[in-house]
């Protein structure tokens, strides 16, 4: 058994398509996922799934053409590629428990295409993740890693509050950050900021606990397990994600890389750094403010001359100071009618739901 996951009390948690544990004293058990999904039983699911079979994707062959919610926007971002014969790997970097990584895994299962899907997640909701493979019968899709993604291949420090599963992040102290290429000289004060939330946490009384883990460069990680071509890549790592997105650029020169990844505006020197980063993506890539990758709330595409004003609504406006993005290649064939599915769909309220 993981050390992690000794005296834990464990919940299965309903996600429509696919069941996972969730630890239940954690703040995002309590605060994004309902009552009526929770405490359901491991022996029932078992005992359902071996009269029915495993559950299908919400988003299926029959309704994948009319479903027109934002919260479905990345799986029809997903079947166009599908549909476009391109052939991809889904790197969930920063998996947590796996609800990204089992909800697309299920859906390629759903359409019958085969699919590789690598969960990286070094953390204690990381630890569930097998388990939560196994719960969905997707030991065939879905592999996870006990890797963090960094910018070193060998060992790293993280930081984390007890009780807050989604806490973690690498911890360097200031004056020690490294400089990861054109845009991510922009995001140094991403590792000052973790490093003083730790301390903020520390001064407020609450339970800072610290781990290593072994780390790996994405582009390298790649390299030496040879997986080549198109990647569709989430990006969730609390400070670093500028870090996998340089990795991964020389890649997005001869494959479509399309990723999701969390943007910060606060974490930036200054507001202009902010929007310079955008500024850049916008070159390679269409870009989409999705709100909550997760569940999704919007895809409202984002244009050059906006960005700065972007930038500074997110800082300012949204209740975290973050949102997550979309970038699409500009290379990727039908854009435009991927383009206008995706600008059709339907907002919904903003919130934070797993």
């Amino acid at each position: 058994m993981n050390p992690f996951l000794y005296d834990k009390k464990l919940d299965l948690v309903d996600f429509e398509d696919v069941k996972l544990l969730m630890f239940r004293d954690d703040s995002l058990y309590d605060i994004t996922v309902s009552a009526d999904r929770k405490n359901r039983s491991l022996r029932e699911h078992f005992l359902e799934v071996s009269r029915h079979g495993y559950p299908k994707s919400i988003v299926c062959p029959a309704n994948v053409d009319q479903v027109s919610a934002a919260r479905f926007g990345l799986f029809i971002y997903l079947h166009h590629l599908w549909r476009e014969n391109i052939e991809f790997t889904v790197l969930d970097v920063g998996s947590h428990v796996g609800d990204f990584s089992l909800k697309v895994a299920n859906f390629a299962r759903t359409f019958q295409k085969k699919l590789k899907v690598i969960a990286f997640d070094p953390t204690p909701a990381g630890a569930l993740v097998e388990y939560n493979v196994q719960i969905n019968g997707l030991q065939d899709y879905v592999r996870h890693e006990d890797l963090a993604v960094s910018d070193v291949n060998g060992l790293i420090k993280f930081q984390a509050v007890k009780g807050h599963s989604d806490s973690p992040s690498a911890l360097v102290r200031p004056g020690n950050e490294r400089l990861w290429g054109k845009l991510t000289k922009f995001v140094k004060s991403h590792h000052k900021s973790n490093y003083f939330q730790g301390l903020l946490s520390r001064i407020r009384g609450e339970r800072v606990f610290e781990f290593i883990a072994k780390s790996a460069v994405i582009s390298d990680y790649l390299d030496t397990n040879r997986i080549e071509g198109h990647l569709f890549v989430k990006i969730d790592i609390e400070g670093l994600d500028q870090c996998v997105i340089s990795s991964l650029l020389p890649r997005a020169q001869k494959s479509l890389v399309s990723i999701v990844t969390e943007f910060t505006p606060g974490s930036f020197p200054s507001p202009g750094a902010a929007a310079g980063m955008l500024e850049e993506l916008n070159k390679s890539f269409v870009i989409y403010d999705i709100f909550y990758s997760p569940n999704p709330t919007r895809f409202d595409r984002l244009h050059g001359r906006s960005l700065p004003d972007f930038a500074r609504q997110v800082r300012e406006r949204r209740k975290y100071g973050y949102t997550d993005l979309l970038l699409i290649p500009k290379a990727v064939p039908g854009l435009e009618r991927v383009l206008r599915r995706l600008d059709a769909l339907e907002r919904a309220d903003d919130a934070y739901i797993l």
